[in-house]
């Protein structure tokens, strides 16, 4: 049986149920949990539809690679059409979050040379903690639903039960906005606290 898609050159849907398995057989305790991300190109269909899907394709391949030089290749599934699964091992949802923020960020910027096009594109990512004991598509099921907010939600986002990632993807913009007003001024910069945050983003 193959366990690796033959088009991006991900791991399949094949490879991640072993994945699952292995995970619910292990008896090794991670100091951290176990987290997954799926993600999902936004629009998909219309780069389909606009260029033709011999493009669409060479986008899936480019965005599979792009995605194993951020995460290895052992990490990185597609689990169908445009939807693709990285995991993230020993991970907290804090870390999570960040993480796919910055991933997030990284595809959004990132150009697509294919077929003498230049073409950009977004992501919506859904963060879920994989926990022992849980079959593999009840997850997939409960895993999309994070997905599922992030697209009903304006895509170009990322999601984790409840509204964790979204309060870390607004701490960071106020982060990453302080930072550039200490550089100006040559000033050292400390990572503030989320509670000072929520009394002072009215500055920026």
């Amino acid at each position: 049986m193959a366990y690796k898609d033959p088009l991006t050159e991900a791991k399949n849907r094949h490879a991640l149920e072993i994945f699952f398995e292995e995970f619910n057989t292990s008896k090794e305790n991670a100091s951290k949990p176990t987290q997954l991300l799926i993600l999902d190109v936004d629009y998909f269909k219309k780069i389909n539809d606009k260029f033709g899907h011999e493009v669409g394709d060479l986008i899936l391949v480019e965005f599979s690679s792009l995605l194993r030089k951020h995460v290895g290749k052992d990490n990185t599934y597609r689990i169908g059409g445009e939807e693709f699964l990285v995991t993230l091992q020993n991970t907290s949802p804090f870390e999570a979050c960040d993480f796919a923020e910055n991933l997030r960020e990284s595809i959004e910027k990132h150009v697509f040379s294919v077929a003498d096009h230049t073409i950009t594109l977004t992501v919506s990512i859904g963060v879920s903690e994989l926990k022992k004991g849980e079959e593999f598509n009840a997850f997939l099921r409960n895993a999309d639903q994070n997905l599922y907010l992030a697209k009903n939600q304006g895509r170009n986002i990322v999601r984790h039960d409840g509204d964790l990632c979204l309060e870390m993807s607004s701490y960071s913009a106020f982060y990453k906005a302080i930072k550039r007003k200490f550089l100006k001024t040559n000033s050292q910069l400390c990572l503030l606290p989320k509670e000072f945050y929520a009394k002072t983003s009215n500055w920026i």
